[in-house]
C-alpha cells in the first residue's frame, strides 16, 4: 500500500498463504482417541466398565461470560478506523490492525501448554487475563480519545485487545473442554460458540452506533461491559477450585 500497489494484487498475493494453511491440517496425522467410560456410554462400550469421571460444576457462567464478551468484541475495523482517522493516514489504521493480529498470535503462541491444570486455573485467567485486560484495553482507546493523547498510547490500548484476543482465543475453549469432557464437548462448544455469536453481532451493531456518537462513549461501553463479564467469571473460581482440589487438583487437565 505504502508504494500504491494495486488492492488486486494485495489480495492475490495472500492465496499464497491461504493455500498452505489450508493444507497443512490434512498433514496433521491425528489419531483417534479411545472413549473414556463418559457416563451414557451403551453396554459394552469400549470402556463402559469404566468409572466416570467426577465432573466439574456447570459451565454457565463461562457462558455468560461468553455473550458479555461478545458484547464488548467488536470488529478489529474499529480500532483501524480510529487510528487511520487520528492520524490521517490509512497506512497507519493498517499498522494498528498488524499490531493487534501481532499480538493475538504470538500470545496464542506462547500461550500453549501455560493455561493452569485444571478449571479454577484456567477460568480465574479468563476472569483476569481475557474479560478484565479487555476492559482495561477499551479503557485506554476511550481514555485516550476523550485526554487527545498521543497515537502511541492509542497503539498500546491496540495492543492489549490484540493479546485479549489471543487469550480467549485460546483459554474458552481449553476451560469448556475441562467443564464439557466427552460426549457433553461438541454441545458444550456449540453452547460457548452461540454465545459468542449472539454477544458479537450486538455489541457490533450497539458499537457502531456508539461509535457515530462519541469514539470514547463507544469503548467506554465496551470496557464496562468486559470488566462485568470478568467478575462473572471470578464469582465462578472458588467453586472450581473447591471442586479441583477435591479430585487430585486436576492433574489430567494440562493446558
Amino acid at each position: 500500500m505504502a508504494v500504491h500497489l494495486a488492492f488486486r494484487w494485495i489480495f492475490l498475493a495472500t492465496a499464497v498463504p491461504l493455500a498452505v494453511s489450508t493444507g497443512t491440517p490434512s498433514r496433521a496425522g491425528v489419531g483417534r482417541q479411545p472413549n473414556r467410560g463418559e457416563e451414557g456410554d451403551p453396554p459394552g462400550a469400549p470402556g463402559a466398565e469404566r468409572s466416570p469421571e467426577p465432573r466439574p460444576p456447570g459451565a454457565r457462567p463461562l457462558y455468560a461470560a461468553a455473550a458479555l464478551y461478545g458484547f464488548t468484541t467488536y470488529s478489529v475495523g474499529f480500532p483501524v478506523l480510529t487510528v487511520a482517522q487520528d492520524s490521517g493516514r490509512l497506512l497507519a489504521g493498517i499498522g494498528a490492525f498488524l499490531v493487534l493480529q501481532a499480538t493475538s498470535a504470538l500470545t496464542e503462541y506462547l500461550l500453549g501448554g501455560r493455561l493452569g491444570r485444571g478449571p479454577g486455573d484456567q477460568v480465574a485467567r479468563l476472569g483476569l487475563l481475557g474479560s478484565c485486560g479487555a476492559a482495561l484495553g477499551a479503557g485506554v482507546i476511550a481514555a485516550w480519545y476523550a485526554e487527545h493523547l498521543d497515537l502511541p498510547v492509542l497503539l498500546v490500548g491496540v495492543a492489549i485487545v490484540g493479546f485479549v484476543l489471543g487469550i480467549v482465543e485460546t483459554v474458552e475453549p481449553t476451560a469448556i473442554s475441562v467443564l464439557r469432557p466427552g460426549r457433553r464437548l461438541g454441545r458444550g462448544m456449540g453452547s460457548l460458540s452461540a454465545a459468542h455469536a449472539a454477544g458479537a453481532f450486538t455489541g457490533n451493531v450497539v458499537m457502531g452506533v456508539l461509535y457515530g456518537i462519541s469514539v470514547s462513549v463507544a469503548y467506554g461501553y465496551a470496557a464496562i461491559v468486559a470488566a462485568l463479564a470478568g467478575a462473572i467469571v471470578l464469582v465462578a473460581v472458588p467453586g472450581l477450585r473447591t471442586w479441583q482440589r477435591g479430585n487430585g487438583g486436576g492433574e489430567a487437565t494440562r493446558g
